[in-house]
C-alpha cells in the first residue's frame, strides 16, 4: 500500500463517477488534485461532466472546476458551458450544478439559447431538473417564432418574474 500525505499529488485524466437509485454522474478532466489534505473537495483542470437520471441529461465543461463531495455539487469556473436534454445551451463564467436535483445556479452573467429563442441575464437559476429557467437581474430575451406551439405550455403554466 502507498499513502499520499500531501495534497500536491496530481492525477492525470481522472474519472470520478457516482450513482444512486435516481441519478448518476461522471466527471472527467485533464487533471485533478485534492484541494488540501483531508479535504472533501477535488479541483479539476478542464473538467467535463455528465449528470443524468431517467428523464434528464446535462453535459458540462469549463476551464476549471471543483467537486464538493459532501454537497454533491460540481462548481465550474472560466468559460462554463452546459447543455440540457430539453434543448437549451448556456454559457457563463461560473456555475454550480447540484447533482441530485440537477439544479444549476450561475451568479455571473449568463447567455444561452433554447427552442424558444435566446436569452441573457446578470444571474441565472435552473430549477426542477431544468423545467424552470429563472433569469435574474437585468435580463434580455429574444423569442423566435416557431410552429412548435407546445413549447410554451407546461404543467405549471408560463410564469414571468422580475427579481432585483
Amino acid at each position: 500500500k502507498r499513502f499520499i500525505e500531501s495534497s500536491a499529488a496530481i492525477l492525470l485524466a481522472p474519472m470520478l463517477t457516482g450513482t444512486s437509485d435516481e441519478w448518476s454522474y461522471e466527471i472527467t478532466a485533464q487533471s485533478a488534485k485534492n484541494a488540501s489534505l483531508n479535504s472533501q473537495r477535488i479541483d479539476f483542470i478542464q473538467p467535463k461532466g455528465k449528470v443524468q437520471n431517467k428523464d434528464v441529461h446535462i453535459t458540462s465543461r469549463a476551464n476549471t472546476g471543483s467537486w464538493h463531495s459532501e454537497q454533491e455539487v460540481l462548481e465550474l469556473t472560466g468559460n462554463a458551458q452546459w447543455e440540457h436534454s430539453s434543448g437549451y445551451y448556456v454559457e457563463s463564467q461560473q456555475a454550480q450544478i447540484h447533482v441530485p436535483t440537477q439544479e444549476i445556479q450561475s451568479p455571473a452573467y449568463s447567455q444561452g439559447a433554447a427552442r424558444f429563442g435566446q436569452f441573457n441575464a446578470e444571474r441565472l437559476q435552473i430549477e426542477e431538473a431544468g423545467q424552470i429557467i429563472r433569469l435574474l437581474g437585468q435580463s434580455h430575451v429574444i423569442l423566435v417564432p416557431t410552429n412548435d406551439t407546445h413549447i410554451f405550455s407546461s404543467k405549471k403554466g408560463v410564469k414571468s418574474e422580475t427579481q432585483p
